[in-house]
């Protein structure tokens, strides 16, 4: 299963539709499905499927600095499924891991501040 992201047209973040499904279910979803309230501006954003992305579930986090690692640790992934040479996939995998351990690196220091009540209280992940 994967989670829907879409991205908010005010902020450029983006926020989870509350849809969880595999890719072959997402492609039988309409163009257009419904309307998501927007927790960074408070808008509504329809759900366009040419617009969404798929992520792992486990690779998603409210916290901005881990969502942007994340994110392009997803799209290195792909880029890696769809390389033809070989070297373009171990390049695109080892970037993928490198952006997950900064990920990682981001949600520990933030675990960090949260211990010791410096900065913003920390997002679980879902």
């Amino acid at each position: 299963m994967a989670t829907v992201l879409i991205q908010c047209s005010q902020t450029g973040r983006y926020l989870s539709t509350g849809m969880d499904v595999d890719p072959d279910t997402f492609e039988l979803l309409p163009d257009t499905a419904a309307q998501v309230p927007c927790p960074h501006c408070g808008q509504q954003h329809a759900l366009d499927k040419s617009r969404a992305i798929l992520v792992d579930p486990n690779r998603w986090s409210e916290n901005p600095k881990v969502e942007d690692c994340l994110l392009k640790a997803t799209e290195c992934a792909e880029l890696a499924a769809k390389a033809r040479a070989h070297s373009r996939r171990q390049l695109f995998l080892r970037l993928e891991q490198q952006w997950v351990r900064l990920a990682n690196d981001f949600e520990r220091i933030a675990e960090q501040n949260e211990e010791r009540g410096v900065g913003p209280a920390r997002t679980e992940r879902r």
